[in-house]
């Protein structure tokens, strides 16, 4: 019916399907008392048929589906169709509803349809504020229809169809991407930026910027290769540059766009739209912040991109060093782009700042005691005691304090109720969460209604931006992630206070929302995230509950094994591989796990003779080696084909598997072209030098 109608549709029967990719807009539907297309006893995750039993074990889907609930009744009426009233799951149904309505405050309102027609128990719901009917669902069906208003007809004198324009988006992209030549003009915001705000394209068109010294290098890259990534750490100034440069590219090109980040890449629609700007001569760039977090469709699109002699698009990428480092890429990000990693400020960089101070827009936010000092003192200031950190330098200028006690003062001068949410905004957002209004409000139990005026007094603190308002959801972020970070360091600096923090959060979870599993996964992989706690086993405890809520999600599954192992808690590691074998597809993360776990076992496992370690050791090579051939561009394969190679030379079981584990890296070198694999490689060296 969805189908014919073409109405997108994702179907929810268990807690695997929450990590099933769907459409933004498709309907959810929710099949919580079992699905006639699956079964256990099929090899499904979930069941045909559902039990008094077997209601008790869906308790963790029912909770997940509770969630999405509570988040739609906040912005929806609510229909509940059912056979009688009797029934208890009704019941309970009813009665859950009612509660998240009261305790929300807000003004929808719940409907009850019964089949039964029992006028005494709907005497008892009306009471409690919900509206119920008795008939069928082809009466329901019929009603629906008859209210529909009639279809309108066209008029004659239409307007012809507007020529086609291939430098348009598709419309997936649209509500998704922003259009630099329209942010353009916008008004600026001097203030927000020179208190930590990346540039937007209207501050930068007003002059409100200063172009860095690799600007022009990065530009010419563009003009040669289709791909430049920009890298650095926090508040370095990447968005910023980034941004110059797609403003400096598209004056030359047909059309520049930014992904936004609240929504996830889709590569296929980009495929899609170079081929369209090829077919008809046109060009384009697109910029992707913070791209690691998108880095699988990023690579689909630099796949493409390196296949093609002169594609009609260009991309630029930002990313912080550490995080690009460690995940693996398309080989065409190498070959077909360069790489260029800001840190410090250049004398040049810093005469340029120093220059822009100059404008009367920007003069005015300047610390009077820095614009009394002579113009070489102001130069030696931020070159030798602020070390030529771009944050840092920013902070001297507008402000005589350090950066945290600014921050910290800003703080302190808010309402309790507006520090509550700046400080839950920030330590979301410094976990690398997209944080949005609906989780903050489950996260502290806010009610709606006083919520505006909390955040009016978070002006210019905590902004709110649209994702998705049809469904209620409003982006939260702060300043910067550095800012984030800082505020969240100090405020979460106790180690109960930040565990009741993410035990908090992974209840308020809702799965049915991508943004809220984008969270789940950062939780359990970010430096803020879970491994902040310093006692392993409330790490393991909560992995194992962001599991249980997201069982098809890989990262906590992966997150969970790694932490099992770490902890020499090899049994318990080797039943969650075989769990997560089970329960979501072979990937190479999985493979590695299963030798590093062999490769422990022959180092910890008391009693063995040393022969039977040697021969634990063997197997693991043979698997290493089969990863390689499974996943022959994984750069990490080769790493722990290597690892398994030095632990037989340190046994003194020979050499030979360490240098074929170099021989396979050297050759594959050529192919991947990350330089990661080349440490790799030149680590198994030394230590094949040291067992000679």
């Amino acid at each position: 019916m969805y189908a014919s109608a073409k109405v997108p549709l994702v179907v929810r029967r268990s807690n695997f399907d929450f990590s099933r990719q769907a459409d933004p807009g498709a309907l959810e539907y929710y099949k919580i008392h079992g699905c006639i297309s699956e079964d256990v006893g099929f090899g499904h995750k979930s069941r045909m048929l559902l039990t008094e039993e077997d209601y008790e074990s869906y308790a963790d889907f029912r909770e997940a589906a509770f969630r999405a609930l509570s988040a739609d009744i906040l912005t929806k009426d609510l229909l509940i169709v059912g056979q009688s009233l009797v029934d208890p799951h009704l019941k309970e149904l009813v009665r859950d509803a009612l509660r998240i309505r009261a305790k929300s405050g807000t003004p929808g309102r719940v409907f009850v349809l019964a089949f039964a027609r029992d006028e005494q128990r709907a005497l008892i719901h009306q009471g409690r504020g919900a509206e119920v009917y008795f008939g069928s669902l082809d009466s329901l069906l019929g009603g629906l229809l008859e209210s529909l208003p009639p279809e309108e007809q066209r008029a004659s004198d239409a307007s012809p169809i507007e020529v086609f324009e291939p430098t348009l988006l598709p419309a997936a992209l649209i509500s998704v991407t922003t259009d630099a030549a329209h942010a353009m003009s916008l008004m600026p915001n001097v203030r927000a930026v020179f208190n930590g705000s990346p540039a937007t394209y209207a501050d930068i068109a007003a002059g409100h910027t200063f172009r860095r010294s690799e600007h022009a290098r990065i530009v010419e890259s563009l003009a040669e290769r289709p791909i430049a990534v920009l890298l650095g750490a926090g508040g370095v100034g990447k968005t910023t540059l980034a941004r110059q440069v797609l403003l400096d590219i598209g004056n030359g090109v047909d059309a520049a766009w930014e992904h936004t980040n609240a929504f996830p890449l889709r590569a296929d629609y980009w495929i899609e739209y170079e081929k369209r700007l090829r077919e008809f001569g046109k060009r384009a760039v697109l910029l992707v912040d913070d791209c690691v977090d998108n880095l699988s469709q990023v690579s689909q699109i630099a796949d493409h991109l390196g296949r093609e002699s002169n594609p009609a698009l260009r991309v630029l990428l930002t990313a912080t060093t550490g995080k690009w480092q460690q995940r693996s890429k398309s080989r065409y990000v190498f070959s077909h782009g360069n790489a260029f990693t800001l840190s410090r400020l250049s004398r040049e960089d810093i005469n340029e700042l120093l220059r822009l101070t100059a404008l009367a827009a920007i003069r005015e936010l300047v610390e009077p005691s820095f614009l009394s000092l002579p113009p070489g003192e102001q130069f030696r200031i931020l070159r030798e005691r602020c070390s030529a950190d771009m944050y840092v330098c920013m902070k001297n200028i507008f402000a005589s304090e350090e950066l945290d006690y600014i921050l910290l003062r800003e703080y302190g001068e808010l309402e309790q109720s507006a520090q509550d949410i700046y400080r839950s905004v920030s330590a979301l957002e410094a976990l690398g969460a997209r944080v949005h209004r609906q989780l903050v409000m489950r996260l502290l139990g806010l009610e709606a209604g006083a919520l505006a005026a909390t955040l009016a007094s978070l002006t210019g603190i905590v902004t709110e931006f649209d994702i998705r308002p049809r469904d209620g959801l409003f982006g939260w972020e702060t300043r910067h992630r550095v800012i984030a970070a800082t505020i969240a360091r100090y405020k979460y600096a106790q180690q109960a206070e930040l565990d009741r923090l993410f035990e908090a959060l992974i209840d308020s979870i809702n799965p049915s929302v991508r943004l809220e599993v984008e969270t789940a996964r950062a939780l359990c992989t970010e430096e803020y995230g879970i491994d902040r706690l310093s006692d392993p086993t409330r790490q393991v405890d909560l992995l194992h509950k962001v599991v249980r809520l997201l069982p098809g999600e890989s990262i906590p599954r992966h997150r969970l094994i790694r932490h099992l192992i770490d902890q020499d808690r090899l049994d318990d590691a080797a039943r969650e591989l075989r769990n997560a074998g089970d329960a979501i597809r072979p990937n190479p993360v999985l493979a590695r796990y299963e030798v590093l776990l062999l490769v422990r076992k022959a180092e910890l496992t008391p009693g063995l003779m040393a022969e039977d370690r040697v021969a634990i050791l063997l197997d693991a090579a043979a698997k290493a080696n089969g990863i390689i051939t499974r996943y022959p561009d994984d750069m990490h394969s080769y790493r722990i084909y290597g690892d398994v190679g030095i632990a037989l030379a340190g046994r003194g079981a020979g050499v030979e598997v360490l240098q074929d584990a170099i021989r396979k890296a050297s050759e594959a070198e050529t192919r991947i072209l990350d330089p990661a694999l080349g440490e790799v490689r030149r680590r198994m060296e030394s230590e094949l030098r040291k067992a000679a």
